[in-house]
């Protein structure tokens, strides 16, 4: 079992009490979390994993009134214009797509993506950073001297 710095155990315990005692989401969309929820249980995903996976779901679900199993391209449309228009970051938006996605490919039997989700695009940003902006070996022993201390 792997040892985390956080309590990811009490989190993901968190996070689906959430799911269970959520009034926005219809009980549909419920079965359809948890069931995906043990789905990755049964897979062997991280704590953290599944745990920002049920972040993801339930929170577009409440947030946007998304009904996973009626759900269209037009609704994800409308979900990620408006996670813009908030000023939600890149960041967040690419991992709630890339949820969003490979849980309506399991909703679809695991064998394709559905028309909802097979029009997401994930292009990976370039990094600015260059190699002087990075530690250096010395650096990083100063650091943790320092830090020991």
């Amino acid at each position: 079992m792997r040892h985390y710095i956080t309590d990811c155990d009490g989190e993901l315990k968190s996070q689906l009490s959430k799911v269970r005692a959520s009034e926005k989401l219809s009980e549909k969309n419920k079965s359809l979390i948890l069931g995906y929820h043990d789905h990755d249980v049964a897979i062997g995903l991280s704590l953290p994993r599944l745990t920002r996976k049920l972040i993801s779901l339930r929170l577009v679900a409440e947030r946007f009134g998304v009904e996973y199993d009626r759900v269209t391209k037009e609704d994800y449309e409308r979900v990620l214009s408006q996670m813009q228009r908030n000023g939600v970051s890149q960041g967040t938006i690419w991992t709630d797509k890339k949820i969003l996605k490979v849980f309506h490919k399991w909703m679809n039997g695991g064998e394709t993506y559905p028309e909802c989700v097979k029009w997401f695009k994930f292009t990976k940003q370039k990094s600015h950073m260059k190699a002087s902006d990075m530690l250096t070996q010395e650096e990083v022993k100063s650091l943790i001297h320092h830090c020991l201390n």
